[in-house]
């Protein structure tokens, strides 16, 4: 008898699979390793699918929302949703895998994201005047997770890219996340895309980004300004007024904070003046443009 063994040459009759349509590449890959040296910029300006972000090694300060500066480690994943902007520096030489979801993400058949609703517990607060903390959720990367990721990973760097066993990799690390991770963590890590109408939501959050006001967002949306301001205070616990607004923040925040452009050059892209920008940071942020650059760049 004789045994025939597989070399580990990489993927076989790889131009059938090139020539497939479900063959998944480039941006339309639903796996991606990225690598980072240290001091790269990693900067996603519109995340357009919710993504889970696992740190295989290295570190990396992100900018996630108005979430600042905040150093995240080898082993630690995150999650990022549509409409989100991701602003990163490699400390160190960092490894990051992507996974992202073009579909309804659900962690098993029996338990879709919006079970999780009753686990989620309110967010802390602080201060005088109670602010509510925007917290960047991060939770620890399982071992046999991370064995999952690998072996995924392998199989994808040897160009088996077929979106039906990417989809179903993503399955199983979903059902592994189920059944690995407290409850009540998982609430916390996908609160951004919880919602009991999540269709909804994820319009929104596909939609928004290039929007300047409620009334052009419900118009987008197709709905009359009435059901759309109260199915969106139902989905986001606040006006799309003020969820715009706060969304503007955000960008605003990120761009002095973490991009290379001068404090003109940003007032320009937000249609403020050099006056206005600094009163608007000092009312809003607590500090001056120039200050919360020299704050956040001096860590």
């Amino acid at each position: 008898m004789t045994l025939v063994k597989n070399k580990p040459e990489g993927l076989l009759y790889i131009q059938e699979h090139v020539e497939c349509k479900n063959y998944l590449t480039g941006n339309d890959a639903l796996f991606e390793e990225i690598n980072l040296e240290s001091g790269e910029l990693f900067i996603r300006e519109f995340i357009n699918r919710p993504s889970l972000l696992f740190i295989l090694s290295g570190e990396i300060r992100v900018l996630i929302r108005s979430v600042v500066n905040r150093k995240v480690e080898a082993g630690n994943l995150l999650f990022v949703t549509m409409g989100d902007s991701f602003f990163g520096r490699a400390l160190t030489d960092v490894t990051v895998i992507r996974c992202s979801f073009t579909h309804e993400i659900s962690l098993c058949n029996k338990f879709a994201l919006k079970d999780l609703t009753r686990f989620i517990l309110p967010p802390p607060i602080y201060g005088a005047e109670n602010k509510r903390v925007n917290e960047l959720v991060m939770l620890d990367i399982h071992p046999i997770l991370r064995k999952e990721l690998e072996l995924t990973m392998t199989a994808v760097q040897n160009g088996l890219l077929c979106s039906h066993f990417q989809r179903i990799k993503q399955d199983i690390i979903l059902m592994e996340i189920r059944g690995l991770y407290k409850k009540e963590d998982l609430a916390r890590l996908f609160e951004p895309l919880i919602s009991n109408d999540e269709d909804f939501k994820i319009k929104v959050l596909e939609t928004y980004n290039n929007i300047k006001t409620a009334k052009e967002l419900a118009a987008e949306l197709n709905m009359s300004q009435s059901s759309f301001k109260r199915k969106f205070n139902e989905c986001f616990g606040t006006s799309p007024k003020h969820w715009l607004i706060q969304k503007k923040k955000e960008k605003l925040f990120r761009d002095i904070v973490m991009s290379e452009m001068t404090i003109k050059e940003i007032a320009e892209k937000y249609d403020f003046t050099v006056n206005y920008i600094s009163s608007f940071c000092k009312k809003n942020f607590g500090k001056t443009p120039t200050e919360l650059r020299g704050k956040h760049n001096s860590k």
